[in-house]
């Protein structure tokens, strides 16, 4: 009974922001959970299967983009990834989720970050500074808190620990854990193992 009602509940979702929510692109299914939010969809693209878990944020800062003084997306979700309960992915520049990518409950992906040099201002009301693009590549999954700082490329396939900080870049086909994350293991492609990384 319950598991009809939901279903029942995520469609009516799915219809509600296919009409009245002019993302940029909305594939099918898309799955809304309760209490997840999104705001600024036009800038937002999302691919088939998607699902973004209950209490989720998905967002596109709008006054930075009215500087841009352009439409094209830039939070793109590819297909079959799931957005984890309680993450948040606030994107500015651009951030791109690529296929099958995955993550946790309570990431956080930002392309930004906040001001702080001027000291007779608060925090909150300073720019937005350090705006640089992230890319999550097919298949890469982010375990349980993990951060991922502006500027970051995940490789394909690749593993991110939980409550790591992701401040440069793990390639393709690693493992990589810690605040901030060190790679400790990656595919070695001739031998077809795993190899420590010391």
């Amino acid at each position: 009974m319950i598991y009809c009602f939901n279903k029942i509940y995520y469609l009516f979702k799915y219809i509600y922001h296919r009409i009245f929510t002019p993302f940029y692109k909305i594939g099918w299914p898309v799955v809304f959970c309760h209490d997840s939010i999104v705001i600024n969809s036009r800038y937002i693209a999302l691919g088939n299967n998607v699902v973004i878990k209950e209490n989720a944020r998905i967002q596109v800062d709008h006054s930075q983009h009215l500087k841009f003084g352009n439409h094209k997306p830039k939070l793109k979700i590819g297909n079959n990834v799931t957005i984890g309960k309680g993450s948040t992915i606030s994107a500015v520049s651009n951030i791109e989720i690529e296929d099958d990518a995955g993550m946790a409950g309570y990431c956080f992906i930002a392309d930004n970050s906040h001001g702080y040099q001027k000291i007779d201002i608060p925090i909150k009301y300073q720019e937005l500074t350090n705006i640089k693009p992230i890319k999550i590549k097919n298949g890469a999954w982010l375990g349980w808190g993990v951060v991922v700082m502006p500027g970051v490329t995940i490789g394909r396939n690749s593993v991110i620990g939980a409550n790591s900080v992701v401040n440069s870049d793990v390639p393709d086909y690693s493992v990589a854990v810690g605040a901030p994350a060190k790679i400790v293991k990656r595919y070695d492609i001739k031998s077809k193992t795993w190899q420590k990384v010391k």
